[in-house]
């Protein structure tokens, strides 16, 4: 079955661990977090996670990524917090120091030629070009975008992409200042800063099979315990973690409803990027 949104705390899961093993020996608690920690990254599915949001103030092309964040979905830049547009991942080399003298003029040509139409709340189509393709508010083609109301930038105007870069625990933009929106998955926790596992048997199972595994290590290195115990905590982990996977990506029916929608659509929309995946789905 599928994760259900559902968490439970690490000291449930080391309750059960010491109640069904009968260890003689008292695991720091730090280790035994670490451990969860590590065997929830080795399972690694996406539904383990939570999804969050933020607002990113750029400083000098860079921001501080939120401190729970864990890998990012999409960026977004706004013009004064309206009319948003998705940003691109960098592909530049040198990025961002080989952009930024365009953009200091290009911003400050922007601020001053610009009126935000804070009407416009979506980025779905407004009609069709010459060539049937789906024209937006905000146009996003190659390596430039133009809004396209009169009454909010000349049909002439226009600037280079917007792109990002993560990297040393910041995020990057070819602008110098201003601020971006985020949607990221982060690592779930408690308000003690705990990670919370998800409330999914086959998933408690292997992260206690994990911990498990990493006690019996240090037993047998002091010889404690034979072989054949540690060699059937290994078996019993990689046993484990499989089942949680496979479990975890089994989608809902709401979500196997979404996926027959995209794969019964005879003619596929191929800028849902453009309008943050809104109605991937419908």
């Amino acid at each position: 079955m599928a994760l259900n949104g559902k968490y439970t705390t690490v000291k449930t899961i080391l309750d059960e661990v010491y109640r069904d093993n009968e260890y003689d020996i008292e695991v720091p608690w730090q280790d035994s977090v670490e451990w969860i920690y590590d065997a929830m990254e080795l399972i690694r599915v996406p539904m383990q996670y939570v999804g969050r949001k933020a607002k990113l103030t750029i400083d000098n092309y860079r921001s501080p990524l939120p401190c729970d964040y864990h890998r990012e979905v999409q960026v977004a830049g706004t013009f004064g917090g309206c009319n948003p547009f998705p940003m691109r991942d960098a592909t530049n080399t040198f990025h961002p120091t080989l952009d930024q003298c365009d953009w200091d003029n290009a911003w400050q040509d922007l601020a001053n030629s610009t009126t935000i139409d804070t009407n416009t709340s979506e980025l779905a189509p407004i009609g069709q070009d010459s060539g049937g393709n789906p024209v937006f508010e905000i146009l996003l083609q190659g390596d430039l975008f133009a809004l396209n109301k009169s009454n909010v930038v000349p049909q002439s105007s226009t600037i280079e992409d917007t792109t990002y870069k993560i990297t040393d625990s910041h995020l990057f933009t070819n602008f110098k200042e201003g601020f971006v929106y985020m949607a990221y998955y982060a690592f779930p926790v408690d308000d003690e800063g705990y990670p919370l596992i998800p409330e999914d048997t086959k998933y408690k199972e292997a992260v206690k099979a994990y911990v498990r595994m990493k006690i019996d290590y240090k037993l047998w290195r002091k010889g404690r315990i034979a072989d054949t115990i540690y060699q059937e905590a290994k078996q019993n982990w990689a046993w484990r973690v499989g089942q949680a996977q496979n479990g975890a990506r089994i989608p809902t029916i709401a979500k196997m409803e979404g996926i027959k929608n995209q794969q019964l659509k005879l003619v596929q929309n191929k800028y849902h990027y453009n309008n943050f995946f809104k109605n991937l789905s419908k």
